[in-house]
């Protein structure tokens, strides 16, 4: 069986100022900085403390319970709520999307 390939051109973004396009959008036109302290790990043996970090980032709200989240690291997860949230303002159903996985990695 052929299979088509698809090319997806959508938006999708997890960041330091925000969990989505909208968000981000909004907080570009309001000037919003991303870039505060690192707190995610300890930063005393770097000469730079201060750096863009995802805050408050909960991968279970974004990714649904049927994917495993075990053997994802911390950027798998932002990469693939990002596409997942690219998918869905494509048309794409959340419960019609089985390969995240794959495609965000």
């Amino acid at each position: 069986m052929k299979q088509n390939r698809v090319v997806d051109t959508g938006l999708g973004t997890v960041n330091s100022v925000a969990r989505s396009v909208p968000e981000f959008f909004r907080a570009l036109q309001a000037g919003q900085c991303g870039i505060c302290p690192v707190t995610i790990f300890d930063t005393a043996e770097y000469r730079t403390h201060n750096g863009g970090q995802v805050q408050q980032f909960a991968p279970r709200e974004m990714i649904p319970s049927r994917f495993s989240l075990k053997r994802l690291s911390r950027a798998d997860c932002m990469a693939m709520a990002a596409t997942i949230e690219t998918l869905t303002m494509q048309g794409f159903s959340r419960c019609r999307i089985h390969c995240g996985a794959r495609w965000a990695s």
